[in-house]
């Protein structure tokens, strides 16, 4: 059925048109780039939910309509090298920052990990429980680290 709506969709000048929710409210059309790995995730099944920074967040079908419903931002890290999907959120009067990862992996206490080391690629099979530690491991070194 995916592969079925890639080739309804098909290719305009190296970019792929597609139909995404930006919200409840309203449909739009989106042009972007996508990389291969996010191409290779939609003929596989999964869905991509679109980011600022003209990334794309990619999740399992399962998990898109829950998702979906917010508005998603980047968050890029400090030394630029791995991008995450987050928004903001306002409770009791209190804005407090949410992970898509975390809500995707709600059943673990531990911190999660992306065993690709992608931050936007948020398949079930991508993420695994991590301990503070081990989620440190995978990080990459700051330039700037002797």
């Amino acid at each position: 059925m995916q592969n079925e709506k890639m080739k309804q969709l098909g290719r305009l000048g190296g970019s792929v048109v597609l139909q995404v929710a930006k919200s409840k409210r309203r449909q739009s059309v989106a042009q972007a780039e996508l990389t291969a790995r996010e191409v290779d995730a939609l003929a596989s099944g999964a869905k991509i939910i679109p980011l600022t920074q003209r990334k794309w967040a990619i999740v399992d079908a399962d998990d898109y309509e829950r998702l979906s419903q917010f508005n998603w931002h980047t968050l890029k890290t400090r030394n630029a090298t791995r991008f995450y999907a987050q928004r903001n959120i306002r409770e009791n009067g209190k804005k407090r920052t949410e992970y898509m990862h975390r809500i995707v992996c709600t059943r673990l206490k531990l911190e999660v990990d992306h065993k690709n080391g992608d931050g936007i690629d948020n398949r079930k099979e991508n993420l695994r429980p991590a301990s503070r530690g081990e989620n440190q491991r995978n990080k990459i070194a700051y330039a700037n680290n002797a």
